[in-house]
């Protein structure tokens, strides 16, 4: 069975986004620097620390280490209309998949449940 796919130029997360997230996501920003704040209490340290537990006990994921799911992400990325981010696989099973930003780097972390 072959599947047709269709490339989604132009997708952004409000298209698919619950009215509800996206109306209270709407009243949060009409407090100018609640944004700025939030990240300076609790993106710093915590964030850090998540990215290089992360990094420290996955595999990333290239050409050369699990070339299939490698390929996956570059199919996916091209139909979603996205720069492919780092990628990692990590036997933990934790949350099944999570996209990060973290010092204007994104990384896709995978689990290994998701990936089987």
């Amino acid at each position: 069975m072959t599947f047709s796919t269709i490339p989604l130029i132009g997708l952004r997360a409000d298209h698919f986004r619950h009215p509800l997230d996206l109306q209270a996501t709407n009243t949060l920003k009409q407090f100018p620097g609640l944004d700025l704040l939030v990240r300076q209490l609790l993106g710093g340290v915590g964030e850090q620390f998540f990215y290089l537990e992360n990094i420290a006990s996955s595999i990333l994921v290239s050409d050369q280490q699990l070339p299939h799911l490698h390929q996956l992400l570059l199919e996916a990325c091209k139909i979603l209309d996205l720069e492919t981010p780092s990628t990692v696989y990590s036997p933990k099973s934790c949350s099944q998949c999570l996209y990060l930003c973290h010092a204007g780097k994104t990384a896709l972390y995978c689990d290994s449940y998701l990936a089987d």
